[in-house]
């Protein structure tokens, strides 16, 4: 006995709500091949007017293979009611036929898509890891820059005081020169000469004492001359002191940046695991189901239940 496949106008409203394929379907070729007619896969494809090579959504495919295999058991219970069990034999096979190339097709979708989400990812890999070096790249400039105006900030500053100090030692009148007990006896031997009218002694000793005062002011105002050099030295060299400690400062800071960026490193692929752990892998359910219940296979095993049935293990349940 033949059966013919009739869509009801609620599956009609299911198939649509699925945005499923057969809203473009042909009445015509409904009429076309029967159920003792299919044979394969491809038969099951062409009733619903698809061609064997096309790419069909996979919720379209279980609908298509539940509607296929309600029919062909109804067909089927009729001939074991009726005794015709040559022709229920084939039909079992045929349907078994039917049912493990749906299998390897899911399976083959499976790989597809799991190909398809490994590309993705791999992408965004690459994505998230040029933008964690940009990051990066910027955050290291931006401490290089810091620092470079922290060096230009010091410069300055010490400039400031280089210049403070030039201008005070500019101003810094000449020492007293202090004499010697020798020259201030030997001027006073000179003027007492002087008054005696003992010339020749007097311009003798007048001549020395001359010549140890020359001695002797050079020697001061090279002592003043030490003495402000020291103070140059002295600034120099706490200058220097400063640009030491910063730069132990400004080193410091960037090696916590770097470690900072080592850390970010380290931790950036844990945390993208924990954001997409959850959604990468296994099974990408429906998004959106409207009205209708829906059964969704597992990836090990097609669901092979009966509406009213019990769920098969793997399998999760939309409402």
């Amino acid at each position: 006995m033949e059966s013919r496949v009739n869509l009801t106008p609620k599956d009609r409203a299911f198939c649509d709500d699925l945005r499923f394929a057969i809203a473009q379907l042909e009445p015509q070729a409904l009429n076309k091949k029967s159920t003792l007619e299919i044979k394969n896969l491809a038969d099951v494809y062409a009733i619903f007017g698809y061609g064997s090579d096309d790419i069909v959504d996979q919720r379209d495919q279980i609908v298509m293979f539940t509607k296929i295999r309600q029919e062909m058991m109804t067909v089927l219970n009729q001939m074991t009611t009726k005794g015709k069990y040559a022709n229920a034999i084939v039909l079992r096979d045929r349907l078994r036929t039917i049912k493990r190339d749906f299998i390897q097709l899911q399976h083959k979708y499976e790989k597809r898509r799991q190909d398809g989400e490994n590309n993705l990812f791999s992408e965004a890999i690459e994505l998230v890891r040029d933008q964690h070096e940009k990051k990066w790249f910027a955050k290291q400039k931006d401490i290089e820059a810091e620092c470079n105006v922290r060096r230009q900030e010091l410069e300055k500053t010490q400039l400031v005081q280089t210049r403070q100090l030039e201008d005070f030692l500019d101003r810094l009148p000449d020492p007293h020169c202090k004499f010697s007990k020798t020259l201030l006896e030997l001027k006073n031997s000179e003027y007492y000469l002087s008054k005696l009218q003992l010339f020749e002694q007097a311009k003798n000793v007048y001549t020395r004492a001359d010549a140890m005062e020359t001695t002797e002011k050079d020697k001061c105002a090279s002592e003043h001359h030490r003495a402000k050099q020291k103070m140059r030295d002295d600034l120099k060299a706490q200058h220097e002191i400063e640009r030491q400690q910063l730069e132990e400062v400004l080193t410091e800071k960037k090696y916590g940046g770097v470690r900072a960026q080592d850390c970010d490193t380290k931790s950036a692929p844990r945390t993208h695991y924990r954001e997409t752990s959850s959604s990468y892998g296994g099974q990408h359910f429906l998004s959106s189901v409207r009205g209708a219940r829906l059964q969704v296979q597992s990836l090990c095993a097609l669901h092979d239940s009966e509406e009213g049935s019990p769920t098969p293990s793997g399998s999760t349940v939309y409402h």
